[in-house]
C-alpha cells in the first residue's frame, strides 16, 4: 500500500476561517479529498498542526517548530512513500518580520531532511512535494501581527520556486488554484481544500 504524509499547519489540520478551534469534516479536508482521488490502496497521514511553522521556533509556543518534530513524524509513519510538505503561512507571523525568502528556505530545510532519510520503502528517502500557500487575503485585525504579510506572501511563489529547484524536488504552486478565504486571510473554505486535495493528487499521479 502506498503511505502519503501530508505535513502542515492549520490547512491541513482543516481550520474553519472565522470558526475559533472548529475543522472541516475528516472527508472535507484536503488530505482526505487527497484520500478520495487517489483510492483505497493509499494510505494518506495527515499531520496537521495549527500555528506550525517551518523550521523556525515560535516565541509563546515550542512545539510549533515543523522542523524539530518532523523527525519523530517520519520515523513514526515509515515507511512513507510521499511526503506533501504545506507549511510557510505562518512563519510571516512570527517576530522579526520574516521573509518569503525565509519561510521558503525554512521549508527547503525540512525538504532536506527529508531527501537525506531513510523513511521510504527499503530505506530509500520518501519522494517530496512542497506546495507553495497562496498570498494572504485581508488579515482584518490580524494584520497587526504580520504588517508585512500580504505584502511577502506575494513574493511566495518566486522563493519557493528558488527552493524547489535548489533541491531538485518537486513543487506545487497554489497560487491560481485556491485563494485564501476573505474572512481571515489565511485559511480555506471546504471548496478550497477541495481545490488544493484534486491539485496535490494530480502533482502525485504525475
Amino acid at each position: 500500500m502506498r503511505t502519503v504524509l501530508c505535513y502542515g499547519d492549520s490547512n491541513t489540520w482543516g481550520y474553519l476561517p472565522g470558526e475559533e478551534g472548529k475543522r472541516l469534516g475528516y472527508d472535507e479536508r484536503w488530505p482526505g479529498v487527497l484520500r478520495a482521488r487517489l483510492g483505497g490502496g493509499t494510505n494518506v497521514l495527515e499531520e496537521g498542526l495549527s500555528g506550525r511553522t517551518s523550521a523556525y521556533d515560535a516565541p509563546h509556543d515550542p512545539i510549533l517548530n515543523g522542523l524539530t518534530f518532523l523527525p519523530v513524524c517520519l520515523a513514526t509513519h515509515a515507511p512513507i512513500d510521499d511526503v506533501v510538505v504545506l507549511l510557510g503561512t505562518n512563519d510571516l507571523f512570527l517576530p522579526g518580520a520574516l521573509t518569503a525568502h525565509f519561510a521558503a528556505q525554512g521549508v527547503g530545510l525540512l525538504v532536506d531532511r527529508i531527501m537525506a532519510g531513510t523513511a521510504g520503502p527499503d530505506d530509500t528517502a520518501p519522494r517530496v512535494l512542497a506546495v507553495v500557500p497562496p498570498p494572504y487575503g485581508p488579515l482584518g485585525e490580524d494584520e497587526a501581527w504580520s504588517p508585512h504579510g500580504r505584502e511577502e506572501s506575494e513574493r511566495f511563489s518566486e522563493a519557493y520556486a528558488r527552493m524547489a529547484a535548489e533541491r531538485g524536488c518537486d513543487l506545487l504552486d497554489l497560487r491560481g488554484v485556491v485563494e485564501s478565504s476573505p474572512v481571515d486571510g489565511i485559511h480555506f473554505d471546504a471548496a478550497g481544500h477541495r481545490a488544493i486535495g484534486e491539485a496535490v493528487a494530480s502533482a502525485l499521479t504525475q
